[in-house]
């Protein structure tokens, strides 16, 4: 559809990732976005031949915003309808490797400081974004690295993907399983020279502009 700089995008409190990846074993999710995703912010090129790209379209209503560094967390709320105790804030900065991701989400999303691998750490943070799939969420990711920056953040813009993709796909498991719990819940990407997809593995993730309140 048209990009969202010519068009007001007015997303509903329901906004939901549409179920279109079936639920992966944490081995498998893990191999999905190792190493994939370098462009994953900028603009990006066509795919090489060789490579199938899945281009997809994720949600019934828009749920993945990008916004300039810095902007008030407010006016995302205003926006997307969020109230303040929904409303989750990140930084990316931080995220040195996909443990320090998890935990800084775990974090986020019950208070708690789990210690262990990656693994159960990955597992802990999953099962948090399920609960929260069945709420209301609004993740605020500031200092997101755009694609002049991806050379020097590779580990921040591996785990903006990471949370990405986990989220789409966690909702998608639940929307099979359990429908009726779902939520609402939405991502803003705040940083600057974000592009308009995110990679993640071979899937592709449109980026709206969060609009003006």
């Amino acid at each position: 559809g048209p990009a969202a700089e010519e068009e007001t995008v007015q997303p509903s409190r329901a906004a939901r990732p549409r179920a279109t990846v079936a639920y992966l074993e944490d081995e498998a999710f893990a191999e999905l976005v190792e190493g994939a995703v370098l462009d994953a912010l900028g603009d990006g090129g066509a795919p090489a031949p060789q490579e199938q790209v899945d281009d997809l379209d994720l949600m019934d209503a828009p749920w993945l915003f990008k916004t300039q560094h810095p902007r008030p967390v407010e006016a995302a709320e205003l926006v997307l309808g969020f109230q303040g105790e929904a409303t989750k804030e990140l930084d990316a900065h931080r995220w040195e490797s996909e443990d320090c991701m998890w935990r800084d989400i775990i974090f986020a999303l019950s208070g708690m400081c789990p210690e262990g691998d990656v693994g159960s750490l990955r597992v802990h943070g999953r099962n948090a974004l399920q609960q929260s799939c069945t709420e209301e969420l609004l993740f605020v990711v500031h200092n997101c690295p755009g694609k002049d920056q991806a050379e020097r953040f590779p580990s921040a813009l591996r785990c903006v993907a990471t949370l990405v993709a986990n989220i789409a796909e966690v909702w998608a498991s639940l929307e099979q399983l359990r429908p009726d719990d779902l939520g609402q819940i939405a991502v803003v990407l705040s940083g600057t020279g974000i592009g308009k997809k995110l990679k993640a593995g071979k899937q592709k993730f449109p980026i709206e502009t969060l609009p003006d309140p």
